[in-house]
């Protein structure tokens, strides 16, 4: 065999290459660029399909570009795990006070207390209406107060103006109170 000199139609680096008698294939050592050999017509064919592991060839790459890079993805997978910390934070604090208001709930009506609604829906409302709901909640030791207060201001008669529960005016619909709880009722 002779040497033949060459250039790879790949990376267009200078191949030489001593090939002995059997030889059938031979790889650009910069690329890896497989090359089949035929002896019968003295002929050389490409094969691009190869699946080389091992390329020898000049690096052109700068070192610190892969270390901004690498530096630029560690930082945006602490990020990523930051945003998940956050968001796995928040879920389990909904979660938490919903599962605190059921519990509390249940454990209010083994108690045998009932629920007075939010005050502010009832402040401004007929005392007529205000009473009979806190009636069909099941309460028992209700009171009215009238202010006769209303003088000038006809429109405001009737119209509750203060209400408290066990001393309370300022009941959410989260509290729970036993049926006999005092409920005084001042309107207008």
């Amino acid at each position: 065999m002779k040497i033949h000199k060459m250039n790879c139609p790949n990376c267009n680096g200078i191949l030489e290459m001593n090939l002995s008698e059997n030889s059938s294939s031979a790889f650009c050592p910069y690329c890896g660029q497989k090359f089949i050999i035929d002896d019968e017509n003295k002929t050389q064919t490409i094969n691009k399909n190869t699946n080389i592991t091992k390329v020898f060839h000049k690096r052109y790459t700068d070192d610190a570009d892969v270390i901004r890079a690498k530096t630029e993805d560690k930082a945006s997978k602490q990020a990523g795990i930051f945003v998940a910390i956050i968001f796995l934070s928040m879920f389990i604090l909904f979660f938490g006070i919903i599962l605190y208001f059921q519990v509390n709930k249940c454990v209010a009506q083994r108690e045998g207390k009932i629920n007075a609604g939010y005050y502010q829906d009832l402040i401004g409302q007929d005392y007529k209406t205000v009473k009979a709901h806190f009636e069909a909640a099941g309460f028992t030791n209700i009171e009215l107060i009238d202010l006769n207060d209303y003088g000038i201001a006809f429109w405001n008669d009737g119209k509750v103006a203060v209400i408290s529960i066990g001393g309370n005016t300022d009941f959410e619909s989260t509290d729970w109170f036993y049926p006999d709880t005092k409920i005084v009722i001042s309107h207008h």
